[in-house]
């Protein structure tokens, strides 16, 4: 007779669903000792006892439906916390759904811990439902992994619980912050169960006593930076007569180091050239008197003239590098004699031509440089102080000489930042909108500006922006492109259930337009529909489907009706600026010919 195989669920292991309980208890109280406040959770059945696990441990719990957009919502939180954000999904595929944000929060050196449930090991590689490997799912992308046993009537599980939750956060905020995953499998019983024998009594005690001991503390590592590396180049920045100070996109934690960075401006006498997501251009007019500042400069560098007349003996990048291309093309021409790159994590140099790099917090660092220099002044040469500040000027009289009064792109970027109120947090996408971006003055009042140039993708910027409006004590503002919305058009669901404004701008000239200005555009001989994807979508009328207020407007005063009035409603607000299609590639023209024409007014 043949003998058939048990089901699957047959054959998980027995397991004592009080001893289960306890070590999940154990497990999850570890991570709220160690530091985490928040749980973001997606349905599922094998999750179970870790979700009524943070819940026991006191740890605020957010449900989301989709683990894509839950994933880039604890993301979102966590950018704007600094503090790591636990996700918790089921078995299965779920986990795999987390994985476009765990490589942008690798990429931008995000903390976050992702808790995926787990089938026993017996029920590996044979059909069982909900199964797959889930054994170093995120590969590379993660700190660290670990993979958590179904528990057994060992007590020392307690303890080695504790100190998988006190580690997996650690190792999430330093030395290099970023995702870090924990597998735990689970086993039938998954709901809590109660002890009912004296050995499941004494696992109870047991449990209560290792909570009560906490967590190992764990302070996060700083590394100074070598009292030889800012001798090295505070000696370079004495002798430079042509200076320059670079800052590319940086975190929402960067703003604390923005004294330092004027600090060190002030003292070299270098001009600043800050990206508009560098945390520190919107500044609210609090810029030290004494640092000079040349806003539009890494743009401008699109012109060979401008990347000639620019050609600094030294420069110092303060974190990533610019987003405008053209500091690309001025590092691939080695335009400075001599670059350093300030960072204190990653490489920071995707052209592979700095000269030097010291790896610590910009602030600190900039701060000691600056001391330094005070006691031996350097000031740059007048006549290039004035080069700098003549190019940034140029830059600002051509976006107003190519401003035609039609409601293109750039329009819709600079009067979405200028209805900023203060205190505001303005989320940007990627793509053309973050480019545009460098068009836009600072308003009166200070504004956070947060980016996600980790991977630079277009993936979660709904949800991300979800998130941090959950953890923003004030009003959010997302500006993003129309295939980014609709990328993420489910996080709505997420993002009408916040509970202060959240204004969503979404520019939409039906389709992806900044892939007209690539040469893929003219390799395809007309517009490039494989890359451009046109949709010709109703956006705000899809929004509406979610419940989420939504307006269409296609003039200036209608947008700045819209924002305004988006200002004084709970939850979030879509607003569709419908653009011409080719209004932004009319009037980027007309700023590079005001630009050539200002550049050969200076060289002749």
């Amino acid at each position: 007779m043949e003998r058939t195989r048990d089901p699957p669920r047959a054959r998980e292991r027995a397991v004592s669903g009080a001893i289960q309980t306890e070590v999940a208890g154990a497990l999850l109280a570890g991570f709220a000792d160690a530091g985490v406040r928040d749980v973001v959770v997606s349905p599922g059945s094998r999750n179970t006892p870790f979700v009524l696990a943070a819940r026991d441990a006191g740890l605020s719990i957010h449900v989301v439906i989709d683990e894509r957009a839950a994933a880039f919502f604890a993301l979102g939180m966590a950018r704007v916390t600094g503090r790591p954000v636990l996700l918790s999904c089921t078995s299965g595929s779920a986990g795999a759904h987390y994985f476009p944000a765990v490589v942008e929060a690798s990429s931008a050196h995000v903390p976050l811990l992702v808790l995926t449930a787990d089938r026993p090991h017996d029920a590996a590689a044979c059909g069982a439902p909900q199964t797959i490997d889930q054994v170093g799912l995120f590969g590379r992308h993660v700190r660290s992994f670990q993979d958590v046993a179904v528990p057994d009537e060992r007590t020392s599980q307690l303890d080695a619980a504790m100190r998988v939750a006190s580690q997996a956060v650690a190792t999430s905020l330093s030395p290099d912050p970023g995702p870090v995953h924990v597998n735990v499998r689970a086993a039938k019983p998954l709901e809590p169960t109660a002890p009912t024998t004296d050995a499941e009594r004494a696992f109870h005690a047991a449990r209560r006593a290792a909570v009560a001991r906490g967590t190992t503390r764990v302070w996060r590592a700083v590394a100074p930076a070598d009292e030889a590396a800012i001798e090295a180049l505070a000696q370079s920045c004495r002798h430079a007569e042509r200076g320059l100070i670079v800052a590319g996109p940086a975190s929402l934690d960067r703003r604390a180091e923005r004294a330092a960075v004027f600090a060190l401006a002030r003292a070299t006498g270098f001009p600043l050239a800050a990206d508009a997501t560098s945390q520190l251009r919107f500044v609210g007019g609090s810029v030290p008197d004494g640092v000079v500042v040349a806003d539009g400069l890494a743009s401008c560098l699109g012109q060979s003239r401008v990347r000639a007349a620019l050609a600094a003996d030294l420069v110092i990048q303060i974190g990533e590098p610019p987003v405008a291309s053209g500091w690309e093309s001025y590092c691939a021409e080695q335009r400075a004699r001599e670059r350093w790159v300030i960072a204190p994590h990653g490489w920071c140099d995707p052209y592979g031509r700095a000269d030097a790099r010291i790896v610590a917090e910009v602030g600190p660092t900039a701060a000691a440089l600056a001391r330094r220099l005070e006691t031996r002044p350097v000031r740059a040469t007048h006549a290039w102080t004035l080069e700098a500040r003549a190019v940034s000027d140029a830059w600002w009289r051509a976006i107003e000489r190519a401003d035609d009064g039609g409601f293109d792109e750039t329009n819709v970027v600079r009067d979405t930042v200028a209805a900023l109120p203060p205190g505001a947090l303005l989320v940007v996408g990627n793509s053309r909108v973050v480019r545009l971006l460098e068009s836009c003055r600072a308003p009166s009042a200070e504004v956070a500006v947060m980016s996600q140039r980790g991977a630079s993708g277009i993936d979660g910027l709904v949800a991300g922006a979800a998130g941090a409006a959950h953890a923003w004590t004030g009003p959010v503002a997302l500006l993003i492109g129309d295939v980014s919305f609709v990328h993420d058009v489910g996080a709505l669901a997420i993002a009408r259930t916040i509970a202060r404004p959240v204004v969503i701008v979404v520019v939409n000239n039906d389709g992806g337009r900044i892939f007209e200005d690539l040469p893929v555009a003219r390799a395809w001989g007309a517009r490039p529909e494989p890359w451009t994807t046109p949709h010709a979508l109703d956006l705000a009328r899809i929004a509406g489907a979610f419940d989420v207020a939504a307006s269409r407007v296609t003039s200036t005063s209608a947008l700045r009706a819209a924002i305004g009035e988006a200002w004084d409603r709970r939850g979030a607000t879509l607003v569709e600026a419908c653009v011409p299609a080719s209004a932004e590639r009319a009037r980027k023209q007309r700023m590079e010919d005001a630009l050539d024409a200002a550049s050969k007014e200076r060289t002749a």
